[in-house]
């Protein structure tokens, strides 16, 4: 049995081409016929990918949502979360409410809701008042004991969790040995498990992925049909 895991934006979705994905959604279904599992491994939220994979009709083993902080099965069940320590949440709040230039502050739970339950919280968003990049680097120096990155005036912190890590949960629950496991993507969220497993590129990946050492390929289904051809060698 194999596990192929996809990024979904720029890779399984790479331009909002229907035919590209429909052409990956066959090649899925007959990979997961054949007694392999796929799962989908994004920065998006339950609640974004899974609209995504509703409109499209994609099948699926797991959604690893959140860069690997929140895991979904076949059937949406919630089978894991990595939630942020009660005591880290409020040892960031105390730094936040001291600045001046803090828009406003969001917590998400494991489906991307708007939460105020402090057990509850894998992700702040934190928006800042636009002013100039320095204030976004000095946020996320002072709040270095969370994992974060920054877009725009938009700082998203978590606990040190990617999606390598989402990844060897759903292994573990599976018994899918490393060298069973098959990634692709093209952005630098990805580079982790791009290099961690059987990994390869986008040909428009994110520069720090263009450059690195997983292989090339054009697309999900042609992955596929690279593991399928293995298979019977």
């Amino acid at each position: 049995m194999k596990l192929l895991v996809s990024d979904y934006d720029g890779t399984f979705n790479e331009d909002k081409s229907i035919s590209k994905i429909n052409g990956n959604i066959d090649a899925v279904k007959r990979f997961m016929s054949n007694g392999n599992l796929f799962a989908f491994a994004t920065g998006r939220s339950f609640y974004s990918i899974k609209e995504e994979t509703s409109r499209y009709k994609i099948p699926y083993d797991y959604l690893i949502c959140n860069n690997g902080s929140a895991i979904f099965d076949r059937d949406d069940n919630l089978i894991f979360q990595n939630t942020i320590l009660i005591d880290t949440i409020k040892k960031t709040l105390i730094y936040l409410n001291k600045l001046g230039f803090i828009k406003s502050l969001e917590f998400k739970d494991a489906y991307g809701r708007n939460t105020i339950n402090y057990n509850e919280i894998i992700e702040i968003i934190c928006t800042l008042k636009f002013r100039n990049s320095l204030d976004a680097r000095k946020v996320m120096r002072e709040i270095s004991f969370l994992s974060s990155f920054s877009f725009m005036n938009i700082i998203i912190f978590k606990e040190e969790f990617d999606k390598k890590d989402g990844i060897y949960i759903v292994s573990e629950i599976e018994g899918i040995d490393n060298k069973d496991i098959y990634t692709i993507g093209d952005a630098s969220n990805d580079k982790g498990m791009l290099l961690e497993f059987n990994g390869y590129k986008m040909p428009y990946s994110y520069p720090e992925i263009l450059f690195s050492r997983a292989k090339l390929t054009s697309s999900v289904k042609t992955l596929i049909r690279k593991i399928e051809r293995r298979n019977h060698e």
